[in-house]
């Protein structure tokens, strides 16, 4: 038995009642192309579809936090390609990481029970939207910061 808050103890695996999951590679594929943050999101759609509504609601949670820390971070580093590339890698460590010890075990009981996965196109996808979410988000967040402090944009 586990003490972990994150997985469900192996006497409680099943699969997703016909939901397709994401698998760990999938997983990796979506926070190369997006970020944690999209990494973070198809965990938590595991979780929701797999019914393990408990677990995806702390996996967001905790994901956030730990996002927003990449983030904060990232401002520390100086803006050079081996620091970004560093940065790239520590979060794609992270959602593997994660992926595989939270979810490993219920993704394989899931395919062996012959539940079907996610194609990597499709968390390529997601990864991408992800991303441009949050680039759109930051953007605007930059712009509300800028108009409440007063200083000018151009």
């Amino acid at each position: 038995m586990t003490d972990d808050p994150f997985r469900p103890p192996e006497a409680e695996l099943r699969t997703s009642g016909g939901k397709p999951l994401y698998s760990v590679n999938g997983i990796l594929i979506a926070t190369f192309c997006g970020s944690l943050a999209a990494g973070i999101l198809l965990v938590y759609l595991n979780y929701v579809n797999l019914g393990y509504n408990k677990l995806a609601k702390l996996t967001l949670r905790w994901g956030v936090a730990g996002y927003m820390l990449i983030i904060a971070l990232s401002t520390l580093v100086p803006a050079e390609p081996a620091y970004l590339g560093l940065i790239m890698i520590l979060q794609l460590g992270l959602a593997g990481f994660a992926a595989q010890v939270l979810q490993g075990a219920a993704i394989n009981y899931h395919r062996e029970h012959r539940g079907t996965i996610h194609s990597p196109v499709r968390a390529a996808g997601l990864g991408f939207l992800t991303g441009i979410v949050l680039f759109f988000v930051s953007v605007f967040l930059v712009v509300v910061l800028l108009s409440v402090t007063g200083t000018p944009t151009t």
